[in-house]
């Protein structure tokens, strides 16, 4: 199937390894020094690998790599869409997943459209470990600015606290997630 899109998979590439996480730099964060959403979907696809591996060792029927590949794709819609701030994308509301399906179909990414729709719902067990491995990387890393000087990121780091913790709880991976937060500290 050729591709008519604006945007082709290098420049996506290329702007996700780029493109600074947007609420690091409104708390202060130096644009030099910002995480990218390329590192931090990395991050949270192996957080969310350990954590639905450790799922399956404890009998589980989830499948790792499905929970990898989905926090590996969750934000790379920012490569063509900008790292929208909270207050932006609250207010556009569902218009932004129109926005980022239409992006997703110039991108020429269509396998991907599907990973985005099931991380969207959030329906599948694989998707659920990939929101909370999210929330699991976004907080380790305001716990790094922290640690570096950087107070601002301290909102980000505790609703960001709460909301793993409360997916944690929802999915009773409170001793997982426990566990790799201990081992990262």
């Amino acid at each position: 199937m050729e591709c008519k899109g604006k945007m082709g998979l290098y420049d996506l590439l290329t702007a996700c390894k780029e493109l600074v996480r947007t609420g690091w730099m409104l708390r202060g964060v130096p644009h030099p020094i910002g995480e990218t959403v390329a590192e931090h979907s990395w991050e949270a696809a192996v957080i969310a690998y350990v954590i639905a591996s450790e799922m399956r060792e404890g009998g589980a029927t989830v499948d790792p790599d499905h929970a990898a590949a989905l926090a590996l794709f969750h934000d790379i819609l920012e490569g063509l869409t900008g790292d929208l701030p909270r207050y932006s994308s609250e207010a556009i509301g569902p218009a932004r997943r129109s926005l980022e399906v239409m992006a997703l179909k110039d991108a020429c990414l269509y396998g991907a459209e599907k990973l985005y729709r099931e991380w969207m719902e959030g329906l599948s067990v694989e998707a659920r470990v990939a929101r909370l491995a999210d929330y699991l990387s976004t907080y380790l890393q305001a716990r790094r600015y922290l640690a570096a000087g950087y107070p601002g990121v301290e909102e980000i780091l505790h609703s960001t606290r709460m909301e793993m913790e409360k997916l944690a709880e929802l999915l009773g991976l409170e001793d997982i997630v426990g566990r790799i937060v201990k081992n990262l500290a």
